[in-house]
């Protein structure tokens, strides 16, 4: 069987899992992903609709940069240790 062949698609579709077939799998991902792409989406739209009010101080501004950096050296820390 050549990769991209129908075969391919012939042999995924006939793998059984729980007497459930690989479409029946693959819909759930694809839902379980939708529904976590379009939560994260609004969610973040709505945290920038909140923090929009503040980011126009100056003092916010500074106390976020500086908040936004510590998160990342803390980030880049972990992988080392």
């Amino acid at each position: 069987m050549k990769p991209g062949n129908k075969n391919s698609y012939n042999s995924l579709k006939s793998i059984n899992i729980n007497d459930f077939d690989y479409k029946y799998y693959s819909l759930q991902v694809i839902i379980l992903a939708v529904l976590f792409s379009l939560t994260s989406i609004i969610s973040w739209t709505l945290v920038g609709k909140f923090l929009r009010k503040f980011a126009t101080n100056e003092k916010f501004i500074k106390y976020f940069n500086y908040a936004m950096s510590l998160l990342l050296l803390l980030s880049i820390i972990t992988f080392y240790f």
